[in-house]
């Protein structure tokens, strides 16, 4: 079982959105961006390829904060 939970898959302005929102709450969150991979790799990605991953313990944390956010 993996350690981490995806909470988030879209747009890299929800992704920053989120991303702040979490930090406030010293949660720090692992980004994955399929599109920069692409990009770096000599090939391009066309959909939205952000990903947002919390560790099980920070997702009960943040779960109030995901719910203002309604990304549950």
């Amino acid at each position: 079982m993996s350690d981490y939970r995806r909470i988030y898959t879209g747009s890299i302005v929800n992704v920053n959105k989120i991303k702040a929102a979490l930090t406030e709450l010293d949660i720090v969150p692992v980004i994955k961006d399929r599109n920069e991979s692409a990009r770096l790799a000599g090939f391009g990605q066309t959909a939205p390829g952000q990903e947002v991953f919390l560790t099980h313990a920070e997702y009960e944390k943040a779960s109030d904060l995901l719910e203002k956010l309604a990304l549950e």
